[in-house]
């Protein structure tokens, strides 16, 4: 009698594992995403590379561009696919992506089409962004006002997007290091990433400290894109007695050299072109260089 009361179990325990084993291995089958090269977030032009677990074209299929939708993206982007090795596929944007969005993909089942074996998916949706607006950092310098001649405190709010100026102003709050906040004016108009912030009665501010905070809300011209939350930062006006070079960066804008130099005041423009030289390796001078250098003067 205990030997057939057991049997039933034994049974059952036999199908469960068979059933197990049978969903597993099929599992085991399926084409699945081994590696991506990015995260969470891309770039606006980044190029978007899959590397899955399996073979899924032959090698007369590689490096050649089509339109042939195999994932699908939300919202949709215009764009080719390009298989570089038989199991790795490379999407590239027509027009790159929107700035400060949430996409998701969809990895298609016409991507198996050209696989030697009967294969399925097993593949989540893919969910990444753009960068989100955000500051990326805070300039304080001093300028001669235009209207009375006197030192005048400024800020410059650089932003990775373009934003309006005046809604800027509406969320902008500036506080000094006692925590009352300040008055300040932003005339600007437009779109602009790089906003100036003109700090009113700081005429001796010189080496004091302000915490400048964004309240959630901004938005970004063309977007639907709002910051969720308040972004904040903190800045110290320099001395406006000495001259001082803050940073120096160099690169390429639309396949022109240049060299940017930040200081922590304006310098008059027609003094500029008698107050640097460029030295190559070695320490050459290229006087050829400076004589035709064109110099832009953004603040």
């Amino acid at each position: 009698m205990k030997t057939s009361l057991f049997r039933p179990k034994s049974g059952i325990y036999f199908l469960l594992i068979s059933f197990f084993l049978l969903f597993s291995c099929s599992k085991f089958g399926d084409v699945s995403i081994r590696n991506m090269n990015f995260e969470d977030e891309v770039q606006l032009t980044q190029n978007l590379v899959f590397a899955f677990s399996k073979d899924l074209v032959k090698e007369a299929d590689l490096n050649t561009w089509s339109s042939e939708p195999l994932i699908e993206f939300s919202p949709k982007v215009e764009g080719k696919f390009k298989w570089t090795a038989t199991n790795e596929l490379v999407f590239s944007p027509a027009v790159g992506f929107e700035p400060a969005t949430d996409y998701s993909a969809t990895v298609l089942k016409t991507i198996l089409a050209k696989a030697e074996k009967d294969l399925g998916l097993d593949v989540d949706k893919i969910k990444f962004h753009t960068p989100y607006l955000k500051v990326e950092n805070i300039e304080s310098f001093w300028t001669k006002s235009r209207e009375d001649g006197q030192a005048t405190a400024m800020l410059k709010v650089n932003f990775n997007y373009p934003v309006n100026p005046q809604e800027l102003a509406k969320v902008l709050v500036l506080t000094d290091e006692d925590g009352k906040q300040q008055e300040f004016q932003i005339t600007q108009s437009g779109a602009l990433a790089n906003v100036l912030v003109k700090l009113k009665n700081q005429s001796d501010a010189s080496g004091k400290s302000f915490k400048v905070t964004i309240e959630k809300g901004l938005s970004m011209p063309n977007s639907n894109f709002e910051t969720p939350e308040e972004l904040s930062l903190e800045t110290t006006l320099p001395d406006m007695k000495t001259l001082e070079i803050i940073d120096v960066q160099h690169g390429f804008e639309n396949n022109q050299g240049y060299v940017k130099v930040i200081t922590n005041q304006s310098v008059p423009t027609e003094f500029l072109q008698n107050m640097y030289a460029i030295e190559a390796d070695g320490g050459t001078k290229q006087q050829e260089a400076v004589e035709e250098a064109m110099i832009e003067y953004d603040s």
